[in-house]
């Protein structure tokens, strides 16, 4: 049984001659695709987060929402107003100017969507370790469990790797990986340590001691010492054209073989759907779009206002080559160095408060007499 904070768990599964049914867990929240399309403009308000310097009330979320619970099972919920996250007053601390107002909502925009970004680019470092190259990330397969945070579901176009393919959990350097593109202004500084195929603790040797009895401690300017943990599958090579039209990496599109750097190109549209509400390379219709992919370069909307750091990762993650896209050697963990993530403890990321909590979910929507005619769907 799988027991990750962002992945589904199967809790039992029954077959019969006609159905073959799988019991996970329940996600109130809906997905993220239905969450944001019921925003204004279709993407995440400015004010969409509870800061230290704001007090945000929710409404009320009694709203269609389907029952992720049994897979074919769904329940509809009577219609009522659409959820908006993080509607209701600010309470600034003293009279704003127009640029701390404007500083104030980048930073909350920022945080909402690098709250889903993080918890995502967690559950995709797993999927690699575990051998699999997942493929079908987009806002309709995040789940928004009962206290906000996600769940990355539908794993059926996920590639499994055998063990000829898949590679070892190791420490490697940092410093010079190969294929790596040239270094962005708002990238941190990774970790440096020598180059080793062992993680165990007694492995790891400093290059200096970390004590010195005559002299004072200075505080580091450069890289700083530790062990990165690397679990990338960047061997494995598929054919199949899978995948959403939108969402597809340049490498499928042209049918040259691809590895895990498409979840990277996935996770680079994932966000910037989050932050403007579209997909950067939407045509008129798929045959456009698949063009798009392939030969149009990545534009960024004048509205709204990203921040600089999410404009660089987004870029990064887009490379169209895919030997030069952050992540596709180094992994997750190029990806946690970015500046855009500058601030978030990756220990401790499910504690997070998360920008949205949905209301708690009773039985009693199942027996509503205000709701007789609540639909039942079989799959």
């Amino acid at each position: 049984m799988l027991d990750h904070p962002f992945l589904p768990t199967l809790y039992a599964a029954i077959d019969s001659p006609k159905w073959s049914c799988l019991l996970t867990e329940f996600c109130p929240g809906g997905d993220l695709h239905v969450l944001r399309q019921r925003q204004p403009c279709k993407r995440f308000p400015e004010s969409a987060v509870r800061c230290a310097v704001s007090v945000i009330s929710l409404t009320p979320f009694p709203s269609p929402f389907v029952h992720y619970s049994v897979i074919f099972l769904s329940l509809k919920r009577k219609r009522g107003p659409p959820p908006v996250v993080g509607t209701g007053e600010h309470h600034l601390w003293g009279p704003p100017s127009v640029f701390s107002v404007q500083s104030f909502r980048e930073r909350e925009l920022k945080y909402t969507v690098g709250f889903y970004a993080s918890e995502v680019v967690v559950a995709l470092e797993y999927v690699h370790m575990m051998g699999i190259v997942y493929r079908d990330l987009k806002p309709e397969n995040v789940l928004v469990r009962s206290d906000g945070h996600i769940m990355l579901t539908d794993f059926d176009l996920s590639l499994k790797c055998d063990d000829s393919t898949s590679t070892p959990a190791q420490v490697i350097s940092t410093q010079n990986p190969p294929n790596a593109p040239p270094p962005s202004e708002y990238a941190l500084d990774p970790p440096s340590f020598s180059s080793t195929s062992c993680i165990l603790p007694n492995c790891i040797v400093p290059a200096v001691s970390c004590f010195h009895p005559k002299r004072k401690r200075k505080k580091k300017t450069g890289h700083h010492a530790g062990p990165e943990f690397v679990a990338e599958p960047i061997d494995v090579r598929s054919m199949s054209f899978v995948g959403t039209h939108e969402y597809l990496a340049p490498e499928i599109v042209s049918g040259e073989g691809h590895g895990s750097a498409v979840d990277w190109w996935t996770l680079g549209i994932f966000i910037f759907e989050l932050f403007y509400g579209v997909t950067p390379f939407r045509g008129i219709d798929h045959e456009i779009t698949l063009a798009n992919i392939v030969a149009r370069a990545l534009e960024f909307p004048k509205e709204p206002v990203v921040p600089a750091s999410a404009k660089d990762l987004i870029s990064q993650l887009l490379v169209k080559d895919p030997s030069r896209r952050m992540g596709s050697t180094m992994g997750a963990s190029a990806i946690k160095h970015h500046a855009f993530f500058q601030g978030v403890n990756w220990a401790l990321l499910r504690c997070t408060n998360p920008p949205f909590v949905p209301p708690p979910f009773t039985r009693d929507v199942m027996s509503d007499e205000s709701c007789p005619d609540t639909p039942v769907d079989y799959y």
